[in-house]
């Protein structure tokens, strides 16, 4: 259960606190399709002590969730990670991205099209002209999500995104 964080060729770095497997998974997974909202405060704490004497952003947001995929679950898992990790870290919440079309779930699919699922799926609604924000998610697994969420963060002027994420899943890059 080592922690990883790397930089990203464009500035944007990526922080995890664990990689996805046993038993970090089994707990997102429970977070994530089993309603254990209680599992939320444990994943953001690992995250917290990943990023113990990291610079902090101007602010984190996190990942947004389809408003279908909220009303089949009731909650966003990455909300209820960052909520407590922003809560401890000293970092103010904002919320400036909406997922302006669902897309379907990408567990099942391969980098490119998990690119092109994602793909202007987004939409920032403030100026971040200078900004650190740092985006929090559950789980990276391409990162195509991340970089389209950064790409739309950056054209309102963000500075610098980062990935705040509990888990990754190894794979050649993101």
């Amino acid at each position: 259960m080592g922690d990883v964080s790397f930089r990203h060729g464009d500035g944007d770095d990526m922080v995890a606190a664990y990689a996805y497997d046993y038993p970090v998974d089994v707990l997102v997974k429970h977070l994530k399709y089993g309603r254990r909202l209680d599992l939320a405060k444990l994943l953001a704490r690992g995250l917290a002590y990943r990023l113990r004497g990291a610079p902090r952003p101007d602010a984190c947001l996190a990942m947004p969730l389809s408003e279908r995929r909220w009303r089949e679950r009731g909650y966003n898992q990455a909300s209820e990670i960052a909520a407590p990790l922003a809560r401890w870290l000293s970092v103010p919440m904002i919320d400036p991205v909406v997922r302006i079309r669902h897309t379907s779930a990408q567990a099942s699919m391969g980098h490119a099209a998990r690119q092109e699922n994602v793909a202007g799926a987004f939409q920032c609604q403030m100026s971040l002209q200078g900004w650190h924000v740092a985006v929090v998610d559950d789980v990276m697994t391409t990162g195509a999500t991340f970089r389209e969420v950064a790409r739309v963060l950056r054209s309102q002027g963000a500075r610098k995104v980062s990935a705040w994420v509990v888990a990754y899943t190894p794979l050649r890059e993101w």
